[in-house]
């Protein structure tokens, strides 16, 4: 699955814009019942999932990264 997310400065130049891409391979071995399940039907299923959980997690972890590094860049102490 594929996931991408911005975080922008207050600014919102180029310069404070951050910007995250993900892509993640996952490869499982399933017993029976679900083992005779067709690898296409499987594959889609597991891509949405992967999609939904990235949607919602990369945005949020941009903002944490960004926040880090302006605290960072600032001499703030980093939480």
């Amino acid at each position: 699955g594929r996931g991408k997310a911005k975080a922008e400065g207050e600014e919102g130049t180029a310069a404070g814009r951050l910007e995250l891409e993900s892509d993640v391979e996952v490869a499982i071995t399933l017993p029976p019942p679900l083992s005779f399940l067709p690898g296409f039907l499987l594959r889609q299923g597991g891509s949405l999932v992967l999609r939904t959980i990235s949607a919602a997690f990369l945005p949020r972890f941009a903002e944490l990264v960004a926040d880090d590094y302006r605290r960072w860049s600032t001499g703030q102490p980093r939480v």
